[in-house]
């Protein structure tokens, strides 16, 4: 997350411990977060899921087929401009983005390779509080507070069916970071999010937003993806 996006999440109370409870799921894969904070001219939009959403596994590439995922992957996740639709008559551009996963090697990420570790600002940046309610045997420091250990050990049974996993392998997540300058931002009320149709495997995004406007927290679908405020 850029320092932007993490300073005006950590100065508010967003929502209640309720709703940031139903915002921020756990690794649950199909699902991610998104966070959108609209200032001045510019907005910034912050996605974290996990890896099996965009590609077919979540421990390190060690194939050429694999990099060659991770680089289709890597260039679908470039084209801003189509993931986050703004209205035509805002005139948005992509400034930056940033993209960074504590299982893909920051090579591969070429030049949207993140400057920040994985991971890092979630908590102690922001104060997004996810609990994700288990443990995945996460890194120090990746900023996740799982909760309680899977005890994941060869012959656990949890499988995911993901190339390349075996039991006990740990989850992998994406964070991806935009930023757009917009010339006329008062006609920015919303965005379509192009997510679901370049990723079949997402099925849900947990939105929320910060604006002029206010709050809000929204739940979008492949049959729901306007994302307004």
């Amino acid at each position: 997350m850029s320092r932007i996006l993490a300073l005006v999440f950590s100065s508010i109370l967003l929502f209640s411990a309720s709703a940031m409870a139903q915002t921020h799921a756990a690794h649950e894969h199909g699902v991610a977060t998104l966070d959108l904070a609209v200032s001045g001219t510019t907005f910034e939009v912050d996605l974290d899921g996990p890896l099996a959403n965009f590609i077919s596994f979540e421990h390190e590439p060690s194939t050429e087929a694999q990099k060659a995922e991770v680089a289709e992957m890597v260039a679908k996740l470039a084209k801003a401009d189509e993931l986050f639709k703004a209205p035509a008559e805002a005139k948005c551009g992509v400034k930056s983005v940033s993209l960074a996963s504590e299982k893909i090697p920051a090579e591969l990420f070429g030049q949207y390779a993140s400057k920040e570790e994985p991971g890092h600002g979630h908590e102690a940046e922001a104060g997004h509080g996810h609990d994700h309610g288990h443990d995945h045997g996460d890194k120090p420091g990746h900023g996740h507070d799982h909760g309680h250990d899977h005890g994941d050990e060869a012959g656990h049974g949890h499988d995911h069916g993901h190339e390349g996993e075996e039991a006990g392998a740990e989850h992998g997540d994406l964070e991806a970071a935009y930023v757009f300058e917009c010339a006329d931002a008062a006609k920015l009320t919303g965005l379509e999010i192009g997510l679901f149709g370049v990723f079949p495997s997402l099925l849900e995004v947990e939105a929320r937003v910060v604006s002029d406007k206010g709050q809000s927290a929204q739940e979008l679908t492949p049959s729901g993806n306007l994302l307004k405020w």
